[in-house]
């Protein structure tokens, strides 16, 4: 047992020493002068048992010494040689790019170069404004028919402000005479007051009050509620088609677009009007306010003119019943808070666009819209 030791431990020293020659071999062919300082005794300094302790320096120790001295312009002069070659690499990367850019194929630099779309899309092709600016964007939205009794806040004339604005008095106060409030609100409300006085409905108004009993026909209006899911027009109508002619499963034109807009029911498409569809054909406009005018005279039983005032009332009773904390998918089984308060602003865009085609046809009614807040105010300050 004790030879056995013997040789394990001649074993593991003799390991030691061929492990301590590999390391001085390789700090050797790591430094450029020769072996670094600090590198330890040699295998043959162990073996014998001897040191250097007391002697001479050695060329190790010499070469180490200058290899200290001179690392500083060595270190310099590889950190130079590094900043060269990464120079000479970015230089060639950017090469590569560009020779890389130059080799691509006409269409993918064209995909490239497109705008990435903002806002809504349609629910088929995905594109919107940006990439389609020529396409019609409407809003899928259900709209219905409700009835309001005269006793009841349904008196028409009363709820457009009709009545307000026929009994303005003929003059102020003279507290109020010679200010701003005449300037400003009172004439420009007598004006609309006149031209009220003219039309059917001012009629109708002045004699609805002046007799004794209430008409007991209710008023009719419709109310509008939405998803704000889009869609172009144009792929709604191609759409339309293929559901219709599907030879399997055929569809209606609604059933399917109920589909598209999320499994909400929808039964009218509302057309975006802004600023924004300059490059919108004309013809497609209107044939999209057509079908939608159509709808809402079919519900309502009569063709409303102007229909200015259809829309503002559609607007004030979707106020109302937000106001009032209604919920409103319970008419077509979606739609929140916030696609119905983005519904108002789209409304009355198309409110506007309504106002400005009524003004050669019913010019009594654009009036009356515009100059109703000056009514308002006037009343308050008398």
């Amino acid at each position: 047992e004790a030879k056995i030791k013997e040789l394990r431990k001649q074993t593991r020293n003799r390991k030691k020493e061929l492990a301590q020659e590999r390391r001085s071999r390789a700090l050797v062919d790591m430094s450029a002068f020769g072996r670094l300082a600090g590198d330890g005794a040699t295998g043959c300094e162990k073996k014998t048992g001897k040191s250097n302790e007391g002697s001479e320096p050695s060329v190790g120790g010499v070469f180490s010494a200058l290899s200290n001295v001179f690392s500083g312009r060595t270190k310099q002069g590889e950190s130079s040689a590094n900043d060269s070659k990464s120079s000479a690499t970015e230089v060639k990367i950017d090469d590569t790019k560009q020779k890389a850019e130059e080799s691509k194929p006409a269409w993918m630099l064209e995909m490239e170069a497109m705008e990435d779309e903002s806002g809504l899309t349609c629910a088929i092709c995905q594109e919107g404004r940006t990439l389609q600016p020529t396409e019609l964007l409407g809003l899928y939205a259900f709209i219905k028919k409700v009835s309001i009794p005269y006793n009841k806040g349904g008196f028409r004339g009363s709820i457009d402000g009709a009545l307000l604005l026929l009994t303005l008095p003929y003059s102020l106060p003279v507290s109020l005479r010679g200010t701003d409030v005449e300037d400003d609100w009172f004439r420009p409300a007598k004006s609309a007051s006149s031209a009220l006085k003219s039309t059917d409905h001012g009629a109708q108004t002045l004699a609805a009050v002046s007799s004794s009993s209430m008409s007991p026909r209710p008023s009719y209006f419709v109310t509008t509620v939405s998803a704000g899911n889009a869609i172009h027009c144009s792929c709604h109508a191609s759409a339309r088609a293929a559901d219709r002619n599907h030879p399997k499963a055929p569809k209606s034109e609604w059933e399917g677009a109920s589909l598209r807009n999320s499994r909400v029911s929808c039964n009218v498409i509302l057309p975006l009007v802004s600023q924004e569809n300059s490059k919108v054909p004309v013809m497609s406009l209107e044939n999209a306010l057509h079908d939608h005018n159509e709808i809402a005279s079919k519900l309502l039983g009569t063709q409303p003119k102007p229909m200015l005032w259809t829309m503002l009332h559609d607007v004030r009773l979707l106020l109302l019943r937000i106001s009032y904390g209604e919920k409103l998918n319970a008419d077509c089984g979606g739609g929140s808070l916030t696609s119905n308060c983005a519904l108002i602003y789209y409304m009355l865009f198309m409110a506007d666009l309504f106002a400005r085609d009524a003004e050669h046809d019913s010019p009594g009614a654009v009036q009356h819209a515009k100059h109703l807040t000056s009514g308002f105010l006037v009343t308050s300050s008398i």
